[in-house]
């Protein structure tokens, strides 16, 4: 049973990773078109967009809040645009241009599903469920896709 269910979680993670390609490859696509077209807007282009929900770790003034929020990750790429921090895993924040903060504010149950983005604590265990950043990472704004560049640090409780 336990094998089957560790099998199930890797089966899950390989199916976002694919998604989160699908959407890199789709925006991708989409800016191509957009290029393509003399830069008219694609009311299909998928970007993240700035919200005023406050995600569990973020300040308490949701008037000042201009956080991104996404919903997976694709290797070092933050996925999943989102338009609130429901069902987010990831907040941007503090961005500046090009570059910005990320932590990570869900809840997942695989540790392996944070390989490349995250160091993590491990002196809590890794079988708790609640993520807390100890440490902000890195992003980079490339195009239209925003990719880690210093790894979060994280912890399970």
């Amino acid at each position: 049973m336990e094998t089957e269910l560790i099998k199930n979680n890797e089966e899950i993670r390989v199916l976002k990773e694919n998604i989160g390609r699908l959407k890199i490859q789709h925006t991708q696509n989409n800016e191509e078109i957009t290029v393509r077209n003399g830069n008219q807007t694609n009311p299909n282009q998928q970007t993240p967009q700035q919200t005023n929900n406050v995600p569990q770790q973020a300040n308490n003034n949701p008037s000042q809040d201009s956080s991104l929020y996404f919903a997976s990750k694709y290797d070092k790429t933050l996925t999943g645009p989102l338009t609130s921090s429901l069902d987010a895993n990831f907040r941007v924040y503090d961005v500046n241009e090009n570059e910005g903060k990320f932590e990570c504010i869900g809840q997942v149950g695989n540790p392996n599903w944070f390989e490349r983005i995250c160091e993590i604590d491990t002196t809590n265990g890794i079988g708790n469920t609640q993520i807390i950043t100890t440490q902000a990472g890195k992003v980079r704004k490339e195009g239209n896709n925003w990719v880690v560049i210093t790894p979060a640090k994280i912890k399970f409780e």
